[in-house]
């Protein structure tokens, strides 16, 4: 073999080296970045009438499950669900007070009781009549402080559901663009572990907002669809619209989750296509959790 050939790979194998140490670096450096998988660099012998040249990079590998990925939306979606829950349901706990507090509702409950009995063992007792009457009257104006919040609560899970909505339509904007860079990657050879891992980290923050899946095309592209196979993105996408009601009251007519195909311009309704996340907990809470505790104050 000529000093040419020899010098061709020994670089060939120095080139490779580099990459594979900027692979281990970029993968010390993102442990922790949402989003990120290890990558890894392939590497393929190259030869010329059946001598050895060196290596060839046949390309830089994302080392990901996809099972795994799947669970992980999954997961995330109904934890999401469960927090969104929780963190509304303590916020009224905290203006019920507990069963020992005298300032809240069970409290002035149980003083209401107490003052009637006494006013019943002399109901002549004018004192103890007015007594009982005021303690009666601080439990009434309790409880409509009560129903006041539990209104509040209702108009806020309302917003939020609007702003959740906003945030959706951005993240599946960002999403197609993103295709449209994978798809020009893949095209070229080019290395898009960039780009995948910046849609792992959409797809994670998507997951909390509403239960999705998502498959991974040939070409780079990522399919996003509801658990029960609504179609969010995929050679077209979706954009959600919902305009709040603006009151928390227990009469108002909600609107629901509709979104508009932008290919065809259809509209169609994905309220029950959104089971888990957090826009689920929100309409659950709306419709469903805080009418009845209203329902049992009352």
């Amino acid at each position: 073999m000529a000093l040419n050939g020899i010098l061709g790979n020994a670089m060939s194998g120095i080139q490779a080296s580099q990459l594979g140490m900027r692979s281990v670096s970029n993968n010390i450096a993102n442990v922790n970045t949402p989003g990120y998988a290890r990558t890894k660099v392939d590497l393929i012998a190259r030869s010329a009438g059946g001598m050895g040249m060196g290596v060839q990079v046949a390309g830089i590998t994302r080392v990901a499950d996809v099972f795994l990925q799947a669970a992980s939306l999954r997961a995330g979606s109904d934890a999401s669900r469960a927090t969104a829950s929780a963190a509304l349901l303590d916020r009224l706990q905290t203006q019920f007070g507990s069963t020992n507090d005298a300032g809240g509702l069970y409290g002035r409950l149980v003083q209401a009781f107490e003052s009637i009995g006494s006013a019943a063992v002399d109901p002549a007792e004018r004192v103890a009549r007015l007594s009982a009457a005021s303690d009666l009257q601080s439990f009434f104006d309790e409880a409509r402080r009560l129903s006041a919040e539990v209104r509040a609560l209702r108009n806020e899970a309302d917003r939020r559901i609007g702003g959740g909505v906003e945030r959706v339509n951005e993240i599946l904007t960002e999403l197609q663009s993103l295709n449209t860079q994978a798809q020009t990657l893949n095209a070229s050879g080019s290395d898009s572990t960039g780009v995948t891992n910046r849609q792992s980290e959409l797809l994670d923050e998507l997951s909390g907002l509403m239960d999705i899946r998502s498959e991974v095309q040939p070409d780079g592209r990522l399919f996003v669809r509801t658990e029960n196979g609504a179609a969010l993105l995929d050679n077209s996408r979706l954009q959600l619209s919902y305009v709040p009601s603006g009151t928390g009251a227990y009469g108002a007519d909600y609107g629901r989750i509709s979104a508009i195909v932008s290919s065809s311009g259809a509209t169609v309704d994905l309220t029950s296509s959104i089971r888990s996340g957090e826009l689920r907990a929100l309409m659950d809470m709306r419709d469903i959790e805080l009418p009845a505790i209203a329902a049992q104050l009352a």
